[in-house]
């Protein structure tokens, strides 16, 4: 049983900013000042370096789920765990 899954919430982020750096890409094709650098710079240009943190927590949470999840399947009927759900790895 899979509790979540978080790797499509990060492709569709993924897809979205994919979409958004070629709507940008377009749009400078049509506006190029000052204005259009100003814009960039303060709500562009910091995505991709938030998408990488972003990442890298998702995937250490993806990591600790899983390791629960396994953790839950060790459970025996009746609330009984093996050694491996206590930690004992038996």
């Amino acid at each position: 049983m899979t509790i979540c899954d978080l790797q499509t919430g990060l492709g569709q982020i993924a897809h979205a900013a994919s979409q958004l750096q070629a709507g940008w890409a377009s749009a400078k094709t049509h506006w190029s000042d000052e204005a259009s650098r100003n814009f960039e710079e303060a709500h562009l240009r910091e995505i991709p370096a938030r998408l990488q943190l972003l990442v890298a927590a998702v995937q250490r949470l993806a990591t600790a789920v899983e390791q629960a999840e396994r953790e839950c399947q060790d459970e025996q009927p009746g609330g009984q765990r093996t050694g491996a759900a206590l930690g004992r790895g038996e």
